[in-house]
């Protein structure tokens, strides 16, 4: 069971860790709020174990932002205080517990054996759940028992291919009975636009069900199969290794990079092209550089309005702000012309955005994305999925954001989306080290191109060479690296790197 333990107490919270480590359980701690929330962006948790009182955001606000990200782990909160306010807020977010320090351990630690119990079974009763579920689907929908059988061959032979576990192969069989549920909803029969597709329902089905490492690979082979069973195309992005095994069994997988359908689409990597119901806005048509600036700055904020006066600091800065306030209404009234549709850039109270319901694909915010998952994955050590999602980044990564931009905000987000390509790089080139010595070296020389500095890349650089058996190479990539450094930074290596290099030396 994995546990995020969040107490700004330092002795309070070595101490638990131990205790905790020493029970079994895998141990994540965090001195503050803030800190909790960016680990549950990195990992998911079975449990957490919150104070209440700490600094900056307090435990129970941290409690209410983490159910957003891990809604459906337990909580029990701890305090050395005693109050009636506090039990009270805790019961009103849903926590699970609520210890008063100084606790009895071993009351403690039968408290966490009651969750682990209570996990295992909720997994159980789910299954048993979908189970029941299967029966009735083929009792009540004979009609679709022949294509569902269809699917469920398809599924289990692609999960030969792919030696997925007999828990992973019993998720499929199940996901391919429960396919037909996009078919037969009434919502589908009466407004077929309104109804999701059988796809997107396998996918929010398993994310429910699967085991959570595992669900966007089961979801592919599903779909997968569901296409095959059907006759068509398989089509949308898959996971590398359902590619191979559909290649496996001579079935066509989807090739190129899935176009999106949006009716904005905005890629501002390597070059600013914007799409709106699929025709390309001209870059004569914006009459002024700031209008299209705005438009992208505003897009960058995920729909998020902005205060007027934060634009006009932004873009006109140090002017009177009468000044900058008709350069504002001037540029947005020229951003909305360049579009041809008014309605796209919204002004609220005071503020300015992107119409809240705008159907848009920006590359950036997709890149963002699959760095999380990417990340995410990586330090769960799942290592198939990190390396999907960690490609993802650099076949979006093609460049620089908006290069012929030099304000401030831009060159924080240019800079911003480096620094993840480069770790993303760095990522995979450590995930191929031992599979592909070839292959990591060529992610390496990727971050190195990106970022000549980057250390981590040169450590797992010299190793991919040593492991190809190019020792004179390995010589010649520690000299270009001292040179760099030197030349960049005016650093000779550190420890570390001198480390890997006199290690790679050695190998054989």
């Amino acid at each position: 069971m994995n546990i995020l333990l969040v107490d700004d107490d330092e002795t309070l919270r070595e101490s638990l860790n131990l205790l905790l480590e020493n029970e079994g359980y895998t141990i994540a701690v965090a001195a503050s709020g803030e800190e909790a929330l960016k680990k549950a962006d990195l990992e998911y948790f079975d449990l957490v174990l919150c104070d209440v009182r700490m600094p900056g955001i307090d435990g129970l606000e941290t409690i209410e932002k983490l159910k957003d990200r891990v809604d459906d782990a337990y909580f029990i909160v701890m305090t050395g205080y005693a109050s009636d306010e506090a039990p009270i807020k805790a019961l009103k977010l849903g926590v699970d517990d609520y210890l008063t320090k100084p606790f009895d351990i071993p009351v403690f630690l039968e408290k966490l054996r009651a969750v682990a119990r209570r996990r295992k079974r909720t997994l159980k009763e789910a299954s048993l759940g979908l189970g029941r579920l299967l029966a009735s689907l083929r009792d009540f929908y004979p009609e679709y028992a022949n294509e569902c059988e269809k699917v469920e061959e398809q599924s289990l032979c692609l999960a030969e291919s792919l030696n997925l576990s007999s828990e992973q192969q019993e998720t499929l069989m199940f996901g391919s009975w429960l396919h037909p549920l996009g078919c037969v909803s009434p919502e589908r029969e009466d407004n077929p636009a309104e109804a999701a597709a059988p796809t997107d329902q396998l996918a929010g089905l398993l994310r429910q069900f699967a085991q959570p490492s595992s669900s966007e690979l089961l979801a592919g082979v599903l779909r997968s199969a569901v296409s095959v069973a059907r006759g068509e195309p398989v089509s949308g992005e898959l996971h590398e290794d359902v590619k191979s095994a559909l290649k496996e069994q001579g079935v066509a997988s989807p090739s190129g990079e899935a176009q999106p359908t949006n009716r904005l689409v905005v890629k501002t990597l390597g070059q600013l092209e914007i799409k709106l119901s699929g025709q390309a806005v001209e870059r004569k048509a914006w009459q002024s550089s700031n209008a299209k600036w705005l438009f992208v700055y505003l897009l960058t904020r995920g729909c998020q309005s902005v205060p007027e006066g934060r634009l006009a600091e932004q873009f006109w800065p140090g002017s009177p702000a009468k000044k900058a306030h008709r350069a504002l209404v001037s540029s947005v009234h020229r951003a909305r012309k360049a579009l041809d549709d008014p309605e796209l850039l919204v002004r609220y109270d005071k503020s300015y955005g992107i119409k809240r319901d705008c159907d848009y694909w920006l590359d950036c915010e997709e890149m963002v994305d699959a760095y999380k998952e990417g990340t995410l994955h990586f330090y769960r050590q799942n290592n198939d999925l990190a390396t999907s999602h960690l490609n993802r980044v650099l076949e979006l990564y093609k460049g620089d954001f908006i290069p012929s931009c030099a304000d401030s905000w831009a060159v924080r987000i240019r800079e911003d989306l480096k620094m993840k390509a480069v770790d993303a790089a760095e990522k995979l080139a450590q995930l191929e080290l031992s599979v592909d010595p070839a292959r990591s070296e060529q992610w390496c020389r990727k971050a190195i191109s990106l970022e000549p500095t980057s250390e981590p890349a040169w450590a797992t650089l010299f190793r991919a060479l040593a492991g190809q058996g190019r020792r004179h190479d390995v010589e010649t990539a520690f000299k270009d690296c001292t040179r760099t450094l030197k030349e960049e930074l005016s650093l000779s290596p550190g420890a570390r790197l001198i480390q890997s290099y006199e290690e790679s030396l050695e190998m054989e």
